[in-house]
């Protein structure tokens, strides 16, 4: 048996994504499972689910021996159809609306419907490198269109329009761009210009897009303009939305999620939510369309906006945190003070120090920062960090090594118990060998984390300096 499933494992044709993904975790798989770590690398929401929708759980006296509706319940489906009314999407009755088991079964859904042996799923960078493994299970393969940073992450045009022509001459069919917006790796937002420029491409080759919401409104420093790209007048018909309420709602393990499409779409990606997991728990689904309604019944004042507005100033204030302790005090009031002039200033060090005053009373980064580490893209949305090592850094290891980002993610797991994900794991241009961490996790550890990254930076770079011989890292498993 073993044999059979090496050898079938083996044969399973894997993308170039997929491939980088298993590579992390041949490196980490231990650190990923510990229970002892810092875990910087899962993203955590920052609050539980809101209480009312708690409380309409356990007043339910409805029996659970019964099967869910495939079609999902009768609730949820008016909820999400003025959900994407709202929102100004193309597709918002009943037939075009598929709940699923969160947005990756979703996603998967959508790959059983679209996807023929051999075709290929473009994403956009910054993307989310374990939505490759679904295209897979049909035999498509994903493939990145890569970005440049500038301020932020983005993709040129002129780049997807070179890779999409070079498929093609390749007689590669592509059925579809993925989109992560806001995205997963850095939270940044597209806005309708950057849209704009896009919008002609996906046109011209009569592409569908798939866009991934699940971070959508925990925006805390989006710009005013940050859009949908299923809300564009010219893409309308031809993007197709996914969503869940595991971030917004800090409902992860509830798994619901859904997908608006075209119908013809909804009902052939049913048949693979119906074999693989039929349908979410009912009382989950109707406790959602109550944080929905909520949200849209009363957009100011009502529990669900409440607890969205709360959400996004903590995710702010932990960001502002992060930089904080990256930049030293000093610093950091010279970043508070030129943001002041921007439509989203950073947070005032006098707030951070007494909100936070527990966790900082004898952090001794407060005087003076990481030394050897930098935050090089501010985020707009969610919970992520891109954060940077200096250069002397990366020198203090030994040199040839196959893949040093993941050598060095385990040697600061090893020696310091942090675990973040490294460059390889994410979708980023090869030159920023940026790792990301997430500040959903407890105060005390986002403090902690930055603590021990500066301590073994130092001791690498001190190391050097002194001509001590470089640590011996793994470089195979």
């Amino acid at each position: 048996m073993r044999s059979f499933l090496a050898q079938r494992h083996k044969n399973q044709k894997k993308g170039l994504l997929t491939q980088r993904a298993s590579k992390t975790f041949e490196y980490l798989y231990d650190g990923f499972i510990d229970p002892n770590v810092i875990c910087m690398f899962d993203a955590k929401a920052v609050y539980t689910v809101p209480q009312e929708a708690t409380i309409h759980i356990a007043n339910s006296n409805e029996p659970t021996n019964y099967y869910t509706s495939i079609g999902g319940e009768p609730e949820l489906l008016q909820a999400l159809s003025r959900l994407a009314a709202h929102n100004d999407l193309g597709f918002t009755e009943p037939e075009n609306i598929l709940i699923t088991a969160g947005a990756i079964n979703g996603f998967s859904a959508v790959c059983s419907a679209l996807c023929d042996p051999n075709d290929v799923i473009l994403a956009l960078s910054p993307s989310y490198i374990l939505l490759a493994h679904s295209p897979e299970l049909f035999g498509a393969t994903m493939e990145l269109v890569s970005s440049n940073r500038n301020g932020k992450f983005r993709v040129n045009p002129i780049d997807l329009q070179d890779t999409i022509e070079r498929l093609l001459s390749a007689r590669k069919t592509i059925k579809a761009v993925t989109i992560v917006n806001p995205t997963n790796i850095d939270g940044q937002c597209w806005t309708i210009s950057e849209i704009d420029a896009l919008a002609s491409i996906f046109e011209t080759y009569d592409l569908l897009l798939i866009e991934d919401r699940v971070y959508d409104v925990t925006q805390f420093a989006a710009p005013s303009d940050a859009s949908f790209f299923g809300a564009h007048p010219d893409l309308k018909r031809r993007t197709i939305t996914i969503d869940s309420i595991s971030k917004r709602f800090g409902a992860t393990q509830w798994r619901v999620g859904w997908v608006f499409a075209d119908s013809a779409i909804i009902e052939a990606a049913r048949e693979f939510v119906m074999q693989s997991v039929w349908s979410p728990n009912s009382l989950f689904q109707r406790a959602t369309a109550t944080m929905i309604s909520s949200l849209l019944d009363n957009s100011k004042h009502s529990w669900a906006s409440s607890y969205l507005h709360n959400t996004q100033s903590e995710y702010k204030r932990r960001r502002d945190l992060c930089y904080l302790l990256i930049d030293g005090l000093g610093s950091y009031i010279r970043r508070f003070e030129e943001s002041r002039q921007t439509m989203h200033p950073f947070t005032s060090p006098e707030e951070l120090c007494t909100h936070y005053a527990t966790e900082l009373k004898h952090c001794e980064l407060l005087k003076r920062g990481c030394i050897f580490i930098s935050a090089p893209v501010v985020p707009q949305a969610a919970m992520f960090l891109l954060i940077d090592f200096a250069q002397s850094v990366w020198d203090s290891l030994h040199q040839g090594l196959e893949h040093p980002d993941l050598s060095l993610a385990r040697l600061i797991y090893l020696n310091e118990g942090v675990v973040m994900l490294p460059p390889s794991e994410l979708t980023l241009p090869q030159q920023d060998k940026l790792f990301r961490i997430e500040y959903g996790v407890a105060v005390a550890d986002i403090v902690s984390c930055f603590e021990r990254l500066d301590r073994i930076t130092q001791q690498l770079v001190s190391n050097q300096s002194a001509g001590v011989l470089p640590p011996m890292l793994p470089d195979t498993l």
